[in-house]
């Protein structure tokens, strides 16, 4: 698991097993040039067994990703928490 301070734009990278993680939020505003970085970057953490490691991809949903994975984690608690 990526912690948040060990490379910029970490927590929205989906570390949480995603095949090809996608950069969202304001973030995926800065484009191609933020994608390529991260993506070489990342290479560094991934242990060798799983090289060349994930292709990271912008967000579709780019600023409105945080907003909308909020809900969706808001849907997804009530419905564990329905009696």
């Amino acid at each position: 698991m990526i912690r948040h301070n060990e490379m910029a734009g970490a927590p929205c990278l989906g570390a949480d097993g995603a095949k090809d993680p996608p950069l969202g939020g304001g973030l995926s505003l800065l484009g191609e040039p933020l994608r390529a970085a991260v993506e070489t970057s990342l290479r560094h953490y991934v242990m060798e067994a799983f090289a060349p490691g994930p292709k990271v991809a912008l967000s579709r949903l780019c600023e409105d990703a945080v907003p909308v994975g909020a809900l969706q984690l808001a849907a997804q608690t009530r419905e564990t928490n329905r009696i």
